[in-house]
């Protein structure tokens, strides 16, 4: 039985899902030992005094398992694709404080996320939010390589490697 599917962030529902993705994909930040948030694909992270803009600098040595580098192209279209509808992701309600949450159409980006050069992002909100830095460290929230997902195939960056076998399911 071929469970890769739940390995996709947008369609994982169930704690084992999100346990074996987190194992396989990156987060752009996630929780230290101490429960502190620290940096996993950003190098660093800046939130405005109004803390509705989070401005975030990718690792550009960061690479997925394929060993195609991490672009903020692949952080916009892994964070936005939870709000298209066919996706049906259950978490997308976490990141409702995003602007452009509710016109969002599928195949689309979302108008909050911008890109300012070409290793830094900028999110912004419609209200100030204080859990939005420990909900991208959610694994729901992991990056996906967006040429490799359109193309169906689940590539990550985490600790450990999806391997397709004939038969089976490698990780």
């Amino acid at each position: 039985r071929d469970f890769s599917k739940w390995l996709d962030p947008v369609k994982a529902y169930a704690y084992q899902h999100f346990i074996l993705i987190q194992c396989i994909h990156d987060t752009l930040l996630h929780l230290d030992e101490a429960g502190n948030i620290s940096s996993e694909l950003v190098r660093s992270w800046k939130v405005s005094n109004s803390r509705l803009k989070y401005t975030f600098k990718l690792n550009t040595e960061a690479k997925f398992h394929n060993g195609d580098n991490i672009t903020v192209e692949d952080v916009i279209f892994s964070i936005s694709r939870h709000m298209w509808k066919k996706n049906d992701s259950i978490v997308r309600i976490y990141l409702e404080p995003i602007q452009g949450y509710k016109s969002l159409k599928d195949g689309s980006s979302l108008d909050g996320i911008k890109i300012v050069d070409k290793e830094t992002i900028e999110i912004t909100l419609k209200r100030p939010t204080p859990s939005f830095l420990y909900i991208l460290t959610m694994p729901s929230f992991s990056i996906l390589s967006k040429k490799e997902a359109l193309a169906g195939n689940i590539v990550g960056s985490g600790r450990m490697e999806l391997k397709k076998e004939k038969t089976f399911l490698e990780i």
